[in-house]
């Protein structure tokens, strides 16, 4: 198994373990937002909203690595 898939598969994980915990209601209560009011929101602590958006950034900026890698061919 590569480095690279083990490091894809822990940080699937965590994302994992985030949205779950918010579905819970682990890290906060739903609050009302949007037009309809609707409990949706959840407003996550600093940390896990950081990480949260570090892993969808990096995780982008790894699908443009791997295709500029490939780009030649």
């Amino acid at each position: 198994m590569s480095r690279q898939f083990v490091v894809a598969l822990i940080a699937g994980l965590v994302l994992c373990l985030a949205l779950a915990a918010s579905a819970v209601g682990w890290l906060g209560a739903p609050l009302p937002c949007g037009a309809d009011g609707a409990l949706g929101c959840v407003v996550w602590p600093p940390v896990v909203s950081f990480l949260v958006w570090a892993a969808f950034i990096g995780g982008v900026a790894a699908l443009v690595i791997w295709q500029l890698r490939y780009l030649d061919r």
